[in-house]
């Protein structure tokens, strides 16, 4: 978990440079196609986070930064494990088992 905290510490506070920009657009990407799985509309989710529609839908282009906050909310909203957002190559627990 502290190794999640620093990376996304550290997206989270970089200047937007460009590759920057391309891992928010991946986590975001990957946050987008869980929402859309799990059938919940962007109005649903903005609703529970306490935001709006149109700034839930910056988060989801890469267009606006997420802090953590934010993140393991979503995560929390969507069932998800944040490193699942994240894309991490590294499996949960509940994963592991069979």
């Amino acid at each position: 978990m502290k190794n999640i905290c620093i990376v996304l510490s550290q997206l989270t506070s970089a200047p937007m440079t460009e590759k920057y920009k391309k891992e928010m657009q991946r986590i975001a990407e990957r946050i987008r196609k869980v929402r859309e799985f799990k059938k919940i509309s962007q109005q649903d989710l903005a609703s529970q986070i306490g935001i709006s529609q149109n700034a839930y839908s910056k988060i989801e282009l890469g267009y606006s930064k997420i802090s953590l906050d934010r993140l393991f909310l979503i995560a929390k909203l969507l069932n998800v494990d944040t490193l699942e957002l994240l894309g991490s190559k590294r499996r949960s627990s509940n994963n592991l088992r069979t």
